[in-house]
């Protein structure tokens, strides 16, 4: 013991003692003396996984020489400032031991700059500190001053804090370190709004979204990786409005608008409840799981009617008549409500189509009128009725004039009215509204149109002209060039005579036409109409007619010779004319006229050409009272005999064949005063050129005074003749021959060298004898003269053969329709007009052959097929009866079979008849009967059909899809056949791997199933991989077996999907316990050759070992997590839809190492009570195995020194590490213990090494 006394100068004296124990451990001799000096210590900031106050990591190297260290002391301070006295060390208070070259200090000061300085120790011997590092410790994020600010908001607002970009609100968050930052966020109430992030920290946006109403906080923030945090907390009110409409009306449940609701959280439905006026006024109701509101049972919307829960507002000039409701419910324990307005509104008519104004047509002069019509409207209530008002468009500037009501009355259907007496060329305006009852609509759009403008005349104008009488006039300059039309319409026009008793006008389109009828002066008036009742001013048109006539007469004329034509005028209104000749006419006593205007020779009176040739005069006349003259000239004509004019000849024609023949004509002689007896002709054939003439050959007929025709009969065809004839008069004999008229007699027609030929064709054959066009035979006939011939044809037996005749621009068509069975000839005759003709003949024989087939077993009166008949011949004779009779003969009929009805020819089954395919399968026969006198028959062949059924259709064969790993399956299906008149009863099925080309088919499999009456379908199982397979299917049927078996439907079997060389994965390897998760894309570790969607799955051997799953966009990636460190294989593999499977199985390890590979490591302190826990639990994560009679519970035991040495233990429920009882730690002894936390998992040895640092 030693004692320590200090004295002060007053005396005072103090006494401290000190007991010093000496051990009894050996001195330990170092020849080494002192460690040497560490490594500067390296000072980084500690990392931390959540908010922590800053901490600093401190690292060194052991000394390179000198004695070796068993432990180290360190110390710390802050970094004084510039000019500031440095603070003293802090020794750092935890245990280094002789390995440890890293330490941490943790809780330090945001920001400050500390400095560290460390020494190796060897027992009692302390080194020299290090070489002073230093670090500065984290200095947290903070909050910059762009705005974050909170408000309150609609439901369904989305409130957006970007940082850069359109709208930015600048970076919220900064870190003086320059650390890159993780942003966090979170709401208070999630269900009443949602948060989410898009992009990086200083270039992020945050984005809340409202979902329901209420208030909730939101809180932003930042995190470095160092423990630094800070946070921005902002609150958003949400409100909830919305407004509903329905129409007045409106019957019970039906719908007010969509739906009023929530936004459900965490998938949780919502419950609605509607309150407030919208429900107390009981016309409304709220479906609680849907959030419709709908109109209640008993409920009345009256848009004019109030009632004490609807309110009124004007909103935008509109008066709105509404009940105020709120619909109420929770959402994640919060109460909610949205206020609702439900609208009741006005059904009224809607707004009628902008009014569509026309010009009203009019068929004679009128005030201008408008047409207005328009469209109803196409929403709001049924119109009732419709107003319509209108006004006069104002010019430019000025005032437009007030609204004028029409007076008219328009029904619920009204669509147009008229608008009458308007100014023309004004432009009027229109609007029409539609009524409901006593609700007027809107006004429709305003429809305009100008009222019409007649024409007017545009000064031309005709001038004044001189008209011969009794003439229709057509003026060239028509009636349309005087006039002009603003509005450009077709224009019509209409013209009147001024003097009915001179003439009439009228309108030809827009000639003008003036019909002169007795001599004067007179006019006309013209005009110009639209079609809308416009029509222009009178035209005025002057004119003379002037009456010239001249006749002529023969001198030496007898009294009461008429001289020419009558002179007339022309009556008015059926007046009868009184005639006066006047003038030399008169004068002269050698004509006279008649009541009826005729002038006549006077008797007595002599005419001589030489004497004197021509008289002028007047016939004058009163008509409709008024006097006028028709100026007339006689001429009088020298008396001779004439020549005939040229005889024309022409080829007389026939209407059946004739010998040639010519008619000739004339144009008598004139009789120039002399009386014409009669006429002579002579003829003769032409000679041919360089020939003498033949003599001429008197005609041997009588031509009378005025023949001036004869005909030339029988003469030679081809040949060319020449005709003269002459007058014979009473003084003068024989006049001249005429000049010679020439005329060739007709050549008929000719066959041509084409082949009409017949031949035998069956019954209802067309033989077709065409002269153009496809399968023409060619020109049958031909014609010298070019002449157009006709046809005609006829049968020997019409009976057996039809005959008919046509001609197809200038060609004919003969054809021959085979009627009948037998043989008749055809004549074919060409005919030209003039009596030509040529006949040419075939022979055509018509055969017959009927096939009918019957099922075998018909029953007696079964028909066989359609009827065997012939085609009766109408011989025109209504007393006598065209119809056939039929028989049948033959095997047919003599095998007692079959019978035939000899009306309808229709053959059926014989009573008694057996009918049997296999017995006989066909009968031949005839059926006879007589057409037109003439026997016949048509040969008929009975087949009887064998019964069974139909050939079904190549099945269809398509993969057999599974919902797991199946061999490959084929589904078969196929449409059942005709069953043919027997019953189905089943089908067999039979299948083959198809053969490769050139190889030989393999033998086929049946199909061992029982397949019923109404299969049409069935699976083929266990198939090989790949192959392709034929399956056929057949009918079977209760008589007659087996039907035929179908084509064959092919269809591969499934190919499974197969690894690829990517699928080579490391076939084991080792996770960290409590590390990252293995993420593996599988994608690329298989291909399926039929190209299928694939579906990829993972498991793990002991899923109490390892959790596995599969993740990704695309569902293709493997994720492992190593819940337990023990070892499990792992099998991952892929399916198609078709039952295909692929698989790889990995081993895969948890280890309980940490990243650098050390083992797990847990401190205590020296001295430590019994009990006191060894750092953290070692524990594993227990394996829920379903089933709730096991205990899932871990069970943990220490091995290796740590247990042995009597040092620890551990808790085996918790994996907890303590201090055993009665163990005793000290550092100086031992500085650590290593050992292993050992438990089972699903049966699995689970382990963690553990070094226990003191």
């Amino acid at each position: 013991t030693m004692i320590y006394t200090a004295t002060d100068a007053d005396g005072t004296q103090l006494g401290v003692s000190l007991q010093i124990v000496i051990s009894s451990t050996a001195l330990k001799v170092n020849d080494d003396a002192a460690p040497e000096k560490p490594g500067t210590p390296t000072v980084t900031r500690t990392t931390f996984g959540k908010p922590t106050n800053p901490a600093l990591d401190v690292t060194w190297t052991a000394p390179a020489s000198g004695a070796t260290p068993t432990g180290y002391e360190a110390q710390y301070r802050k970094k004084a400032a510039d000019g500031e006295d440095p603070a003293q060390w802090t020794a750092y208070s935890g245990t280094l031991g002789a390995t440890t070259t890293s330490l941490n200090l943790p809780d330090l000061e945001a920001g400050a700059t500390y400095e560290v300085q460390v020494r190796a120790l060897n027992d009692d011997e302390r080194g020299p500190w290090s070489d002073t590092g230093s670090g500065r410790a984290n200095r947290a994020p903070t909050a910059t001053s762009a705005a974050f600010n909170g408000g309150t908001f609609p439901v369904g607002s989305i409130a957006n804090y970007p940082e850069t970009g359109l709208g930015a609100l600048g970076v919220m968050f900064a870190d003086a370190d320059g650390d890159g930052l993780t942003y966090i966020a979170s709401a208070e109430h999630p269900a009443l709004l949602g948060i989410s992030f898009s992009g990086t920290a200083g270039s992020a946006n945050f984005r809340v979204t409202l979902r329901n109403q209420g208030s909730s906080k939101v809180t932003y923030g930042a995190r470095d990786r160092y423990g630094g945090q800070v946070t921005r907390t902002v609150t958003f009110g949400i409100t909830a409005k919305t407004t509903r409409s329905i129409a007045e009306n409106s019957a019970a449940g039906t719908a007010v608008g969509s739906p009023v609701t929530g936004t459900p959280y965490n998938s949780v439905a919502l419950s609605y409840t509607l309150k407030g006026k919208a429900k107390d006024s009981g016309k409304f109701v709220i479906n609680s799981a849907s959030g419709q509101i709908s109109v209640a049972q008993g409920a009345t919307l009256d848009y004019e009617t109030d009632d004490d829960h609807r309110e009124t507002e004007t909103r935008d000039g509109q008066v709105t008549k509404f009940y105020r409701g709120e619909v109420h419910y929770t959402v994640d324990g919060h109460a909610a409500v949205i206020s609702v307005s439900i609208n009741v509104t006005d059904v009224a008519a809607g707004k009628p189509g902008t009014p569509t104004v026309t010009r009203t047509t009019f068929s004679k002069p009128t005030s201008p009128a408008l047409d207005v019509t328009w469209t109803a409207p196409t929403s709001g209530a049924t119109p009732t009725g419709y107003e319509a008002q209108y006004r006069k468009e104002a010019a430019e500037g000025e005032d437009p004039a007030e609204w004028t009501t029409y007076s008219g009355t328009l029904g619920a259907t009204a669509t147009s009215l008229t608008l009458s007496d308007l100014e023309a060329g004004a432009t009027y305006q229109v609007q029409v509204r539609a009524l409901h009852n006593a609700e007027r609509g809107p006004w429709s759009d305003t429809g305009s149109g100008r009222a019409n403008r007649p024409p007017a005349g545009n000064g031309i104008g005709y001038p004044t002209a001189t008209l011969a009488y009794d003439v229709t006039w057509t003026y060239q300059n028509r009636l349309s060039a005087q006039f002009v039309d603003a509005d450009g319409d077709t224009l019509t026009y209409s013209v009147t005579a001024a003097d009915q008793r001179l003439a009439s006008a009228w309108a030809d389109g827009d000639l003008l036409k003036i019909e002169t009828k007795n001599a004067g002066v007179s006019s006309l008036t013209y005009r110009a109409h639209d079609p809308y009742g416009g029509v222009s001013d009178d035209g005025n048109h002057a004119f003379t007619i002037t009456a010239n006539e001249t006749r002529t007469l023969p001198e030496n004329s007898p009294g009461e010779t008429m001289v020419g034509d009558r002179v007339q005028g022309n009556p008015h209104n059926g007046e009868t004319l009184t005639y006066t000749l006047t003038g030399e006419l008169a004068t002269s006593g050698h004509f006279y006229i008649k009541q009826r205007g005729r002038i006549r020779v006077k008797r007595g009176a002599v005419l001589d050409y030489e004497t004197k040739s021509s008289y002028t005069g007047k016939v004058e006349y009163t008509v409709g009272g008024l006097a006028t003259a028709i100026n007339v000239t006689i001429n009088l004509t020298d008396v001779e005999a004439g020549k005939p004019g040229t005889p024309t000849l022409a080829r007389r024609q026939f209407s059946e064949p004739t010998n040639p023949a010519l008619d000739v004509t004339w144009t008598a002689a004139a009789a120039n005063g002399l009386t014409i007896t009669g006429y002579e002709a002579q003829y003769r054939k032409k000679a041919a050129e360089g020939e003498e003439a033949a003599d001429w050959t008197a005609y041997s007929g009588t031509l009378g005074a005025t023949a001036t025709s004869l005909t030339l009969s029988n003469l030679e065809a081809g040949a060319t003749y020449e005709v003269q004839v002459r007058a014979l008069t009473s003084l003068e004999g024989e006049g001249p021959w005429s000049d010679s008229g020439t005329g060739r007699a007709n050549r008929p027609p000719t066959a041509s060298g084409k082949p009409f030929n017949g031949g035998t064709f069956p019954v209802t054959s067309i033989a077709d004898y065409y002269e153009t066009g496809p399968g023409a035979v060619g020109p049958l006939f031909a014609d010298a003269d070019g002449d157009a011939l006709t046809y005609a044809a006829s049968a020997a037996n019409p009976g057996l053969l039809g005959v008919t005749t046509s001609v197809v621009n200038g060609h004919s068509r003969l054809r021959v329709v085979l009627l009948n069975p037998g043989s008749s000839t055809v004549t074919y005759q060409a005919l030209d007009p003039y009596g030509g003709a040529v006949t040419r003949t075939a022979t055509l024989t018509a055969t017959a052959s009927e096939t009918r087939s019957v099922a075998e077993n018909s029953a007696a009166g079964t028909t066989v097929g359609d009827p065997v008949t012939g085609t009766p011949y109408d011989d025109g004779d209504p007393q006598t009866n065209d119809a056939l009779t039929y028989t049948l003969s033959g095997a047919a009929a003599t095998s007692g079979a079959f019978e035939i009805n000899s009306s309808s020819g229709q053959i059926s089954v014989k009573q008694g008849a057996n009918l049997d395919y296999e017995s006989e399968s066909s009968y031949a026969g005839r059926v006879e009967y007589t057409v037109n006198g003439y026997a016949t028959a048509i040969n008929v062949t009975i087949n009887v059909t064998d019964l069974e059924a139909g050939q079904p259709a190549a099945p269809t064969v398509t993969r057999t899809e599974f919902s797991e790993p199946t061999n490959p399956a084929l589904d078969v299906t196929w449409t059942a056949p005709a069953a043919n008149g027997t019953t189905i009863t089943g089908y067999e099925v039979q299948y083959r791997k198809k053969a490769a080309e050139g190889e030989e088919a393999a033998d086929w499999t049946a199909y061992s199933g029982t397949l019923g009456a109404t299969a049409t379908s069935l699976t083929l199982s266990n198939l090989e991989a790949g192959a392709t397979y034929e399956v056929q299917v057949r009918a079977l049927t209760s008589l007659e077996g087996e039907g035929p078996w179908s084509d064959s439907g092919t269809g591969r079997a499934n190919r499974p999907p197969r690894s690829t060389e990517a699928s080579n994965l490391q076939p084991s390897y080792t996770l960290l316990w409590g590390g990252a998760d293995s993420v593996r894309t599988l994608n690329d570790k298989f291909a399926d050759d039929d190209s299928d969607t694939l579906t990829y799955a993972a498991s793990a051997q002991y899923p109490g070992v390892l959790r596995v799953g599969i993740e990704g966009d695309n569902s293709d990636k493997l994720r492992i997590h190593v819940l337990n460190p023990a070892t499990s294989t792992v099998t991952y593999g892929v399916s198609d839809a078709y039952g295909g499977y692929a698989s790889k199985t990995i081993d895969v390890s948890g280890s309980a190492e940490v990243l650098t590979g050390s083992e797990l490591s847990r401190s205590v302190a020296e001295n430590a009570a019994a009990g006191t826990a060894v750092g953290d639990p070692v524990a594993g994560t227990p394996y829920d195995d379903g089933d709730d009679q096991t205990d899932d519970a871990l069970t943990y035991t220490l091995t290796g020194e740590a247990a042995t040495s009597n040092a620890f233990t551990i808790d085996s429920a918790t994996g907890q590490i303590s201090v055993k009882q009665g163990a005793t730690i000290d550092f100086e002894t031992k500085s650590s213990y290593t050992g292993r936390v050992n438990w089972t998992v699903q049966g699995q040895e689970a382990f963690a090494d553990v070094t226990i640092a003191v």
